[in-house]
């Protein structure tokens, strides 16, 4: 079996497209549109930019980008993600299908609560709290967490996300939209190879896995490199004659080789994508300042523009970035 990826099928297409729109339509059930929250949904639109270019160009786990399906999914992610960002920073009770009594109990516990000197600001302050460390949080797991592309990443933002818009539509439609996306997010995650077409078809499924390993890891030892391409010494010495692999004698270990990952028009390509990508970063933290307070003052501006502005320009990257990592 080739290493090359097997284009999806029209069924698979179908599927996983129905876990989008069933997400979307879902999340629109219980949140609305990120689109009709004025400047709070033009945010949340550019933070899930950021979010899914991310997974798609940096992380790379979202397939291969060169395939047009895997852009139109990753388009199609956009709004999806958007609506509980948007939901959460400008957040309402909204609509559900739990059973009356409990939805009238919570109302009627917030009207009670609001009532009370002082809690209509407190309960402001305290949304406004929630919604910058969810923006916060998942600045810095994009930033940090993800730099193998490893599933905690995105987890964490998604567990925050889903508890942070269940604090405010406690809906059986908000729960359902996570499940439609995180289901779609488990069954399309895939780390793909970037290499030319040709060299892609003389690979084994063996040294496919092998080098997706490899790339994500940073480095193998040559225990795991055995284990891997299973006690093969041809499978290694045809990976090294590629100039896929090579041996770091330091530190005693298989890291990625030259050609690796670098198909000259894919390079070409995600060096745009990383500019867009670069330029979203900035964006955010630029729309974040002029957005509304969420909370008092003008500490929290400062602190997203600071880190987004850090990551766009890569400053961070080169601060903290040391050792191999994927750009």
């Amino acid at each position: 079996m080739s290493a090359a990826p097997q284009p999806l099928d029209l069924p698979e297409i179908l599927f996983r497209a129905g876990l989008v729109l069933g997400a979307w339509i879902f999340f629109a059930e219980a949140m609305g549109h990120p689109w009709t929250q004025g400047f709070f949904g033009v945010a949340a639109l550019l933070l899930s930019f950021v979010i899914v270019i991310t997974l798609l160009f940096q992380w790379r786990v979202l397939g291969d980008w060169r395939q047009p399906v895997r852009i139109a999914f990753a388009a199609a992610l956009i709004p999806v993600i958007a609506t509980p960002i948007a939901a959460v920073f400008y957040p309402t009770l909204g609509s559900s299908l739990l059973p009356d009594s409990v939805e009238t109990a919570i109302r009627e516990s917030l009207g009670m609560l609001a009532k009370m000197p002082g809690f209509a600001a407190l309960g402001t302050l305290i949304s406004g709290l929630i919604s910058f460390l969810l923006l916060l949080l998942c600045i810095l797991v994009l930033a940090i967490a993800g730099r193998n592309g490893s599933r905690a990443g995105i987890g964490a933002i998604g567990v925050a996300l889903l508890l942070a818009t269940l604090f405010f539509y406690p809906s059986a439609e908000t729960v359902a939209g996570f499940l439609f996306l995180g289901y779609f997010l488990y069954i399309h995650w895939e780390t793909p190879l970037i290499l030319p077409e040709k060299i892609l078809q003389s690979l084994n499924a063996t040294q496919g896995d092998y080098l997706r390993q490899l790339q994500q890891a940073g480095g193998l030892s040559t225990g795991e490199t055995r284990l891997y391409l299973e006690n093969s010494p041809a499978l290694f010495e045809q990976l090294v004659d590629l100039q896929l692999v090579q041996y770091d004698a330091i530190a005693r270990e298989v890291v990625p080789g030259p050609k690796l990952s670098h198909d000259p028009a894919a390079r070409a390509l995600e060096s745009c994508f990383s500019v867009a990508r670069r330029g979203g970063w900035i964006l955010l933290g630029v729309g974040y300042f002029l957005m509304p307070d969420l909370i008092p003052g003008p500490i929290d501006d400062f602190i997203i523009l600071a880190i987004t502005s850090g990551i766009g320009s890569d400053l961070l990257g080169r601060l903290f970035g040391g050792g191999r990592t994927r750009r």
